[in-house]
């Protein structure tokens, strides 16, 4: 495959977002719902025996240029690219994802999420989980009670092992 490029208007046009793309956090507020509902979660690549590539170019032709969807490590891969070439300070994170009829939690590595960090002040991105999740970023410095719609969100800390996890 050759090397693909990232459009940044490409990217903004697939996902339906038409304001200007500053470094703010409107934008990646607005950016983060636009992708959320653009790009659909979409694992048919694990089940059907297909390869999975997560370098960047690939996943800017599958999602963008091909308008498919991808799982957790794609979305959220490409949209930490994207935020990148917007000029976010970016970190991806390792996450784990909590089975809501075990009440345990999946393997280390079982998911991965974006922090980006703006203006002193760290923001958590998902857009890889689907729609149950977060619609918006949620503020990794407030530990009170965030709300979206109908939905309430709790940052939390634990430690394990002498870790910290956020």
């Amino acid at each position: 495959m050759t090397s693909v490029d990232m459009h940044v208007d490409a990217y903004l046009s697939r996902i339906g977002f038409s304001g200007s793309p500053s470094r703010s956090l409107h934008v990646l507020r607005s950016v983060h719902t636009c992708h959320l509902l653009s790009v659909p979660f979409e694992n048919l690549t694990v089940h059907s025996g297909g390869r999975v590539q997560l370098d960047p170019p690939h996943l800017y032709e599958k999602l963008v240029l091909q308008r498919r969807g991808g799982f957790c490590y794609e979305n959220n891969s490409l949209f930490a690219w994207l935020l990148t070439q917007m000029g976010f300070q970016v970190t991806l994170l390792s996450a784990q994802v909590n089975n809501q009829t075990t009440g345990f939690y999946g393997p280390p590595f079982d998911h991965l999420v974006v922090m980006v960090t703006l203006d002193g002040q760290r923001w958590l991105c998902d857009v890889g989980f689907g729609v149950p999740g977060f619609r918006t970023p949620l503020s990794l410095d407030t530990r009170g009670p965030q709300e979206q719609g109908h939905r309430v969100y709790r940052i939390t800390e634990q430690r394990w092992e002498g870790t910290e996890y956020i």
